[in-house]
């Protein structure tokens, strides 16, 4: 009796690991569908697209994953097949790296000449006090009052 409870849990976490592991391959490939571009699909990752090569992809990817390949293999291996366009997120090496670098270049020029535009700009203390500019054209409507009153009215 002991036998068969024994025996029982063996094959149940035998089944069990085979679950996971095969739910673990199907995530793996899923993973690696997602990060390929459908060939005949506009926009489309392999593991969205409802085309025959999609689908014939996918099987490709499960089978070489069941066979041990890893993620970087198969991924290089439809790059030889259809070229760098096949993958979503293409490497950032040469032309594509300076399209990714040149909008953060373009906004640091942009931070480092407010700062300088800022730097350049007199402070308020630089100036002369408003006070003093406002004295002295008060004064000066003063002496314009003073020659007005003297002049007669035509």
């Amino acid at each position: 009796m002991k036998f068969k409870a024994l025996l029982v849990a063996v094959m149940a976490l035998v089944l069990t690991a085979l679950g996971a592991t095969a739910q673990d391959l199907e995530d793996e490939a899923r993973g690696i569908a997602r990060d390929l571009r459908c060939p005949v699909c506009q926009g489309l990752s392999v593991a969205d697209s409802p085309s025959q090569l999609a689908t014939q992809m996918r099987e490709l990817i499960r089978t070489r994953l069941e066979a041990g390949d890893s993620r970087q293999q198969i991924l290089n291996y439809f790059v030889e097949r259809y070229g760098e366009s096949v993958l979503l997120s293409p490497p950032t090496t040469g032309f594509t790296a300076a399209v990714w670098i040149t909008p953060f270049l373009g906004v640091a020029a942009a931070i480092a000449f407010v700062i300088w535009v800022i730097r350049r700009h007199p402070s308020v203390e630089d100036q002369a006090p408003a006070s003093d500019q406002l004295s002295d054209y008060l004064a000066e409507v003063d002496r314009g009052l003073e020659q007005l009153k003297d002049q007669p009215l035509r």
